[in-house]
């Protein structure tokens, strides 16, 4: 089983990244929510952990940003689920996934294949931007509750941040949990920023890798 996930990891990531933003959110109370949600972020930080373990120095580095995270999450799982929910510790979120974004996004700069790894890399290197940024926003609105304004709810949680990220993402701009504060503000086009920049990036790379292998089969 071991073998299979260190094979597929960038499939299996992908999956569990999708159970975060696509199943985590139809449960129907506070509570369930939760516990689907930091039960999701659990498996996704074991995962982006298994996904660089085959290199020594992205291991250990991995290794001591994601196993607190893990272990904190088990904690209030288990001991303390009054805490339940991902807003705690959000920053420390923030940096173990930006650090593996940029490892999987060097990885996909550098590889000369396309197969469905590959793509499943990136997706996922996608959808971590947009996780990364709801963590950030979740943050900002711990610290400053005015900083996001909603016209249909009066509080906002970790799920609902995600949502306004992959909104923000994409480009897509419903308008319904608008930024208020500057930093929310500069976050918020920071992230459209990044998502159209890797979006061109990732294009001209599948291109320039195409272009290669039709090359090299014509030489």
């Amino acid at each position: 089983m071991l073998r299979l996930i260190s094979l597929n990891r960038y499939s299996f990531l992908l999956v569990s990244l999708v159970f975060v933003y696509l199943v985590t959110p139809l449960f129907d109370s506070d509570e369930r929510i939760n516990w689907a949600t930091e039960i999701g972020i659990v498996f996704v930080t074991a995962l982006c952990i298994v996904s660089v373990i085959s290199s020594k120095r992205h291991r250990y580095v991995a290794l001591a940003l994601g196993v607190p995270l893990i272990v904190f999450s088990v904690c209030k799982l288990f001991l303390f689920p009054d805490a339940l929910g991902p807003s705690r510790g959000g920053l420390f979120y923030v940096l173990f996934f930006s650090f593996i974004l940029v490892v999987h996004l060097r990885w996909l700069l550098t590889t000369h294949i396309v197969d469905e790894e590959v793509l499943a890399g990136a997706v996922n290197i996608y959808l971590l931007l947009g996780l990364i940024f709801g963590f950030v926003y979740t943050t900002i609105y711990a610290s400053q509750p005015g900083a996001f304004l909603a016209k249909t709810q009066d509080v906002l949680d970790f799920n609902d941040f995600v949502y306004a990220s992959m909104v923000t993402l994409t480009t897509v701009g419903y308008g319904d949990i608008v930024p208020v504060s500057q930093l929310a503000r500069a976050s918020s086009t920071f992230q459209a920023l990044l998502g159209q920049l890797y979006l061109a990036i990732l294009v001209a790379r599948f291109v320039a890798m195409y272009t290669s292998s039709q090359a090299g089969k014509g030489g």
